[in-house]
């Protein structure tokens, strides 16, 4: 029973912590692409403070893609715990 509830628990830390690094993710590469694009459509009409908002919206998208990358590795020894403790219940 405590397997079962290990597995479950960190089934459910891996995918909380998988869509928190999403996240973080498709926020630093969204940044990244309006500035990329904007570049190419007007390479001299960029202003300078632009690309420094970009660099502190990517840094957002990180910070919060970063806790979801812990979440993760705890939901993965939880879960990789929990099915090896079953699969030596097995066996024994």
């Amino acid at each position: 029973m405590e397997s079962i509830v290990k597995k479950t628990v960190g089934a459910v830390l891996m995918l909380l912590g998988g869509v928190t690094i999403a996240i973080g993710i498709f926020i630093a590469l969204q940044a990244f692409s309006s500035m990329y694009s904007s570049n190419l459509s007007g390479p001299l009409d960029v202003p300078e403070a632009s690309e420094s908002q970009v660099s502190t919206t990517m840094l957002r998208g990180v910070y919060i893609g970063a806790p979801g990358a812990l979440v993760f590795i705890i939901g993965r020894i939880l879960f990789s715990h929990a099915r090896r403790r079953e699969r030596h219940a097995r066996h024994a």
